[in-house]
């Protein structure tokens, strides 16, 4: 088999369970190991309080946007991974937002409109371009127009009552929207990497990978050729600033030769990059009051932030506060937000590899902002006594693992000595007797293992295969078979047959670009009398009847998309019925994979990419299924798959969508989770990462258990 390189990521901060473990160490041991116990508390403290405001891993921010109104509503968006978030108040706290938006391919470009500051752009790699009028709240599509829906770039420059958009398709296509429609007013023989504007939108100028300047005179419908900047590379962005006074000045920065700046309109330019050390320039913004403060930013590729306070004759660098990541290689910083009131409130945005940074002094200093919590809810599972127990487990980002012994009701910390990025969790289907959990611990590449109903965690040998582990299922059989399977990032299973004591590695993908590979690990229910698994990967779907030592393919990646979920029907033993989830449907087999058709389309009620599904524990009798379709909801069907009806519609409408967030490094087996009692108590819990919730009428209605930020200490 193909070795799959391992990729190194940076270790993530502990959080202050990592602080009360050392002190608990400390205090066991202070009477015979006095030095030992002083350094135990010094490695705690350090831990806490050496990465406040931080964290890791990085968080990858795209872009970063403001309102118009930005000194009144306090508003931001942004591109973070594969996700669109939004702030109301300066980047304290952030918002996913989901409704509508159902795209199949990644993010690529969000714009707000610079006049009517609740009409909002976003484009997406395969889907083209959505459109909201409220603030984000909720999406629709508007490709009339466009000969391709491959949008890289959006671009809202100011007109007379609202905003011009333009879009950049295949790189090289350049569209206007006019009159609800889109025309294509240049086609550019390179990549057109830039927009801006001049003169309030009568004037935009267009850069490109060859490192030539175009403008148009009349809002952007014609164009023509001003200059070129001869190897100096591609031409990264232009700084303008929309006023007449200054019509005839702009900065342009370039990837090889720093920045240019010019007095008549693009006619001559100087090079202006004294002071500047990197000089790969991947943003320009000018102050808002710039007649008078002469003040402009500029981001570089690695060295952050560089200010001009006299109209960039020369350059100093701030980058105290700012960091970096390895694995970002020459992109660790992208474009610069400024506040429009900037002459008032010094503030500033900056979007990087490694988070989202924010100044508040003009760019001197800068902070990290919490874009992505540490809290964020990875994975929910139920005791399979949750009937008399009411025990529920879950796992966090970064922020560790959580028991409950209530409903949910109240929660506590548990393992903090295995607290590090816990993807996955399952209990053993005889956990009231044998008190057993497992969980995945990510960078680690251990599983984390508890006997005691989780009040003491131990760590197993080293998983022997390549990837970090992400996904969990136990055997149903487990308390005979002593049956653990492990997904990894990198498409491997590694199998455990002793209770996680040893591991061997079964399955691997032979596809060494097959990082985040794994998107869904299952195990038959009738597992000790068939023996059967599934696992879905980039490279498809494949199965294996003999507890994992053959592999045969179920379908190819093109077959249900890139990030199927598998989930068999609780009553396989007679129905063999497996249903798989994607971006192209939901799909259902009824003769074990042998074959498959889709059961998902407009005229059964549902359509689109299924993130999610669940099948009720009571499938025999009740033939219930819940899937989550990306922004469009939730949808339950009571009859195996042939009509669906939306459940929880409220959820969607406040863009709560019951999944992860996109982009994470890691995946787990389900954010839907049907008590196991479900037949009786008609009880659902599910997870939108940043809460949780619990229904009680089989989906219909739903309730918030807790919010991410309550959990942690």
């Amino acid at each position: 088999m193909t070795k799959i390189k391992k990729t190194k990521e940076k270790s993530p901060p502990l959080n202050k369970v990592n602080l009360l473990y050392g002190i608990w160490k400390a205090w066991i041991v202070i009477k015979t190991k006095y030095k030992k116990a002083v350094i135990l508390l010094i490695i705690g403290v350090f831990q806490v309080f050496s990465t406040v405001s931080a964290h890791a891993p990085h968080d990858v921010v795209k872009e970063i946007v403001l309102s118009p109104n930005f000194s009144q509503d306090n508003t931001l968006y942004s591109l973070e991974r594969l996700n669109l978030l939004k702030s109301i108040n300066r980047g304290l706290t952030w918002k996913r937002l989901t409704q509508g938006l159902d795209s199949v391919s990644a993010l690529t470009s969000v714009a707000v409109d610079p006049i009517l500051s609740n009409v909002l752009y976003l484009s997406a790699g395969k889907d083209g371009v959505y459109k909201s009028e409220n603030a984000g709240n909720s999406w629709y599509k508007i490709n009339q127009g466009l000969n391709t829906f491959n949008i890289s770039k959006l671009y809202a420059v100011p007109a007379a009552n609202s905003g011009v958009v333009f879009a950049v398709s295949n790189l090289r296509d350049l569209y206007r929207r006019e009159s609800n429609n889109w025309l294509k007013v240049f086609n550019n023989p390179n990549p057109i990497s830039v927009i801006a504007s001049l003169s309030n939108g009568q004037k935009i100028l267009t850069g490109d990978q060859g490192g030539n300047l175009f403008l148009s005179s009349d809002a952007g419908f014609t164009w023509s050729k001003i200059y070129q900047f001869a190897n100096c590379g591609e031409i990264k962005t232009i700084g303008t600033l929309n006023s007449p006074l200054l019509s005839n000045r702009f900065y342009v920065g370039t990837s090889l030769c720093g920045v240019f700046r010019t007095l008549d309109a693009g006619k001559s330019f100087l090079n202006s990059s004294s002071g500047i050390t990197d000089v790969d320039i991947h943003a320009i913004a000018l102050s808002p009051d710039f007649t008078n403060d002469g003040t402009l930013f500029v981001s570089t590729a690695n060295q952050a932030i560089f200010i001009s306070n006299n109209a960039g004759l020369n350059w100093k660098k701030q980058s105290e506060g700012l960091t970096t990541d390895r694995q970002g290689d020459s992109n660790q910083f992208s474009n610069i937000g400024i506040s429009p009131n900037f002459n008032n409130d010094k503030t500033l945005f900056l979007a990087g590899f490694d988070g989202l940074f924010k100044s508040a002094n003009t760019g001197i200093t800068w902070r990290e902002l919490n874009t992505m919590p540490r809290t964020l809810i990875q994975s929910i599972v139920l005791s399979p006594n949750y009937s008399s127990d009411k025990t529920l487990a879950l796992t966090t980002y970064l922020g560790g693992i959580y028991l409950s012994k209530d409903d949910g009701n109240s929660w506590n910390s548990v393992a903090g000595n295995i607290a590090y990025r816990n993807s996955d969790i399952v209990f053993s289907p005889s956990y009231p007797s044998d008190g057993t959990l497992f969980v995945t611990m990510l960078g680690k590449n251990h599983i984390g293992k508890t006997i005691d109903y989780g009040l003491t965690w131990t760590t197993p040998i080293l998983l022997p295969s390549s990837g970090v582990p992400t996904i969990l299922a136990i055997s149903p059989n487990y308390i005979n078979d002593q049956s653990l399977f492990v997904a990894t990032r990198a498409a491997h299973i590694n199998r455990s047959t002793d209770g996680g004591t040893t591991y061997s590695d079964i399955y691997n993908s032979e596809n060494p670009a097959a990082s985040y590979a794994t998107s869904s690990l299952v195990i038959s229910p009738n597992f000790s009398v068939d023996q059967t698994l599934l696992i879905a990967t980039v490279n498809g779907v494949h199965m294996s009847n003999d507890g994992g030592n053959f592999w045969f393919a179920r379908g190819l990646k093109n077959t249900f998309g890139l990030h199927a979920k598998l989930a068999f029907s609780t009553n396989y033993a007679k129905d063999h019925i497996i249903f798989i989830a994607g971006e192209k449907g939901l799909f259902r087999s009824k003769d074990g994979f042998s074959t498959w058709h889709k059961i998902s389309n407009l005229t059964r009620g549902v359509d689109g990419w299924v993130q999610e599904l669940a099948v009720s524990p009571d499938f025999k009798n009740d033939k219930t299924i819940i899937i989550s379709v990306k922004g469009k909801g939730l949808f339950k069907s009571q009859d195996q798959g042939w009509i669906f009806q939306p459940i929880g519609v409220g959820l969607i409408k406040a863009n709560n969508s019951i999944a992860l967030w996109e982009g994470f490094p890691v995946a787990s087996s389900s954010s839907i989770r049907f008590s196991p009692s479900y037949a009786i108590d008609k009880t659902i819990f599910a997870t939108s990462s940043d809460w949780l919730y619990r229904s009680l009428n089989g989906g219909k209605t739903w309730e918030v258990i807790v919010h991410h930020s309550k959990l942690g200490i």
